[in-house]
């Protein structure tokens, strides 16, 4: 054997060594406890990374060694894959409970039914290609109202036993002092995963006897998943029955398409008018009750009936219109409740495309382009005139020496004639929408960085609605 062969193997040697005693350094071991996290958690205790030593060492072939990829950053997994969760029971029964463990708010929770606290479980459904990293949950109620402190008062859970497809994990001891994310080092591969309560510490109010969690967090990463962009089903008892691969019904789809989609022609523009009776009464911080009730039932029917009929084509447009209902919306503050509207709107139109696309034919497309037009139209209606109120609080403000801005009183005017114009327009829309369109068509949009990706938005509507409807001839 020549010296230079007698080295290639001595290299090998060397690296297969280091590869070895990396794998050992990177295999993690079992704790039995969980640790805090005061957040949103991204990243569990105990994770490494195997190496199996293919590729380790060099083959003689004079080609460089492979060298073992880094995994995914986790994220959470029941907002960025295709999930499902079921809890033990749900206090009186209602079955929204459920839901609050993974709304992204601390102020809500799940709560058992009364008396059910050792013994309470949640049960968890991952794709079978994920790779769980860690488990995070509140261990109680993380509400404070100043007055009344929920995590304090209620028992907490301090200590949990985990299964995974039926076979224990681990027993793992929960951190109960402060109302964070607390992660239990669990690790391994997608599948029904269970956490079951074993021991809890009781609170400060013995009357209160549920057992309670914020929020709910499975830590890990799958080949495809939309950090974020998801939203898991939530049962009482027992999990979902799992999704099936069928191909939807097209003659269904069309129908509820059409049938939705005259829906939202109608009710977006009443939401746009209540929204704008709104920013005209200034003399209140925030809306009275009933109000708010009201604009809360009309934007979460608008949301979920859109979801509902984009379920069937792409669930990843579905969930972020169902998270968007489940939050809290800021209805007293003026820029924000449009920047929302806004931004929901481009959610409802992409879940809308989608649909369309999927159908594929001029029927759908007409009707699609016709609708999301018609809807943009109302919109950018209620912006011009939302603008122009802003611009006039400013104008006085200017007027009366308070610092506002000059050149305010020309904008406001300018957004009024541009307010009317397109509330004409949308008015007119039902009689003779091809009239309309070539007029909405022709407009100028005004230079304004806020709104021009609607104008871009609905003027691409009007455009398919001019081909498939065949109003171009």
């Amino acid at each position: 054997m020549t010296h230079s062969g007698i080295r290639l193997i001595a290299l090998a040697s060397l690296l297969a060594l280091a590869a070895c005693g990396a794998s050992g350094r990177d295999t993690p071991q079992p704790t039995g406890s969980a640790t805090t996290t005061p957040g949103a958690t991204n990243a569990a205790a105990g994770a490494g990374t195997k190496r199996d030593g293919t590729g380790s060492a060099a083959t003689g072939t004079g080609e460089p060694p492979t060298l073992p990829t880094a995994p995914p950053a986790s994220v959470d997994l029941l907002h960025a894959v295709t999930a499902d969760i079921a809890v033990s029971s749900v206090y009186r029964d209602r079955a929204s409970e459920a839901a609050k463990l993974v709304d992204g708010d601390l102020e809500s929770a799940w709560n058992s039914r009364t008396g059910e606290l050792v013994g309470a479980w949640i049960e968890v459904r991952l794709p079978s290609d994920a790779t769980v990293t860690g488990i995070a949950l509140t261990p109680g109620f993380a509400k404070s109202d100043g007055t009344t402190d929920l995590f304090t008062g209620n028992h907490r859970i301090s200590r949990v036993r985990v299964l995974r497809e039926g076979a224990e994990v681990g027993v793992f001891a929960v951190e109960t002092a402060t109302p964070a994310l607390v992660t239990v080092p669990v690790t391994g591969a997608g599948g029904v995963y269970r956490i079951e309560v074993v021991e809890v510490v009781a609170g400060s109010r013995p009357t209160w006897l549920e057992t309670c969690v914020s929020e709910l967090q499975v830590l890990g990463y799958a080949p495809a998943m939309t950090p974020g962009r998801r939203l898991p089903r939530t049962a009482v008892g027992a999990l979902p029955a799992p999704r099936t691969a069928t191909v939807a019904d097209r003659t269904l789809v069309a129908r509820e398409h059409g049938r939705q989609l005259a829906w939202l022609e109608n009710k977006w523009p009443e939401l746009v008018r209540q929204i704008a009776d709104l920013d005209m009464s200034t003399g209140e911080p925030d809306p009275d009750e009933d109000t708010v009730r009201e604009l809360e039932g009309q934007r979460d029917a608008i949301l979920t009936r859109i979801a509902a009929l984009a379920d069937p084509v792409d669930i990843a447009l579905a969930d972020p219109l169902r998270i968007s209902a489940g939050r809290a919306f800021p209805w007293g503050q003026f820029t924000s409740r449009h920047t929302q509207l806004s931004a929901d709107l481009v959610m409802i139109g992409a879940a809308i495309d989608a649909v369309t696309a999927w159908l594929g034919d001029d029927e759908a497309r007409c009707r699609g382009g016709r609708t999301m037009g018609a809807v943009r139209l109302v919109w950018l209606a209620g912006q011009a005139r939302a603008r122009s109120n802003l611009d006039e609080v400013s104008d006085s403000e200017e007027m009366m020496g308070g610092g506002g801005d000059p050149g305010a009183g020309r904008r406001a005017a300018s957004s009024e004639r541009l307010a009317t114009s397109l509330d004409e327009l949308a008015t007119q829309w039902n009689g003779n929408s091809r009239g309309t369109m070539t007029r909405v068509l022709r407009l100028t949009p005004p230079n304004d960085p806020e709104t021009s990706g609607d104008w871009t938005a609905m003027r691409a509507s009007l455009e398919t609605a001019r081909t498939a409807c065949g109003w171009a001839n």
